[in-house]
């Protein structure tokens, strides 16, 4: 990391609880089954809000939103196989027209998860968020395969069973060690318009 870049460039841990966060009924191996590629490596979920009570607890999102002050949008669900390395660099944005995700707040199901979120600067040679633009699985992102390009990496994050505002407007991706990783990140309505600084404003009263 750069001598004048600190950790809140990039997260903020919230001291918020997310021991109940999950619904008592959810088996995650099942729901594992219900994904576009149930036997690879990588998976997805996109849940609207009106849907989010199946995976998580309501009364734990009735607690997020009033304390914080916030208005669910709609929760991400990601999966990764343990001993992986996802070499496709992605940022989070909204389609017609394109915007960019400044933020999201996000917990992993394990409390011994050891994998990491990784950001990288993106450098002019790799080209515009706009170039890069695409839609993958029916999500919109801008990606990037690591392979071919040419940003250094800036910071990597544990994100573990805590919940963590995490910065998506950069380029980033996520390891995996000892343990496959279920992550799960709420999004809000307010995503596009607040700033990564306004977003770190906004939370510091939780750290």
């Amino acid at each position: 990391m750069s001598n004048n870049m600190h950790d809140k460039d990039f997260y903020l841990d919230l001291n918020i609880d997310v021991r109940d966060a999950l619904s008592s009924s959810l088996s995650l191996s099942e729901f594992r089954k219900t994904g576009a590629n149930a036997d690879g490596p990588v998976d997805v979920w996109h849940l609207p809000k009106e849907k989010m009570q199946t995976i998580f607890n309501i009364e734990w999102l009735d607690f997020i939103q009033k304390e914080i002050n916030v208005d669910l949008a709609y929760a991400l669900i990601f999966y990764r196989t343990s001993n992986y390395f996802h070499r496709d660099l992605h940022v989070d944005s909204l389609p017609d027209p394109l915007r960019i995700i400044n933020y999201g707040i996000n917990f992993v199901e394990d409390k011994d998860d050891d994998s990491e979120m990784i950001w990288y600067e993106l450098n002019p040679k790799d080209g515009t968020l706009e170039d890069n633009f695409m839609l993958s699985g029916g999500l919109p992102t801008c990606t990037w395969s690591l392979d071919d390009f040419n940003g250094k990496e800036l910071a990597r994050k544990t994100i573990g069973r805590n919940l963590v505002l995490v910065k998506t407007s950069l380029p980033h991706t996520v390891q995996t060690f000892t343990k496959p990783r279920w992550s799960f990140s709420l999004r809000f309505t307010d995503l596009d318009l607040l700033s990564w600084e306004e977003a770190v404003a906004k939370f510091s009263k939780f750290v």
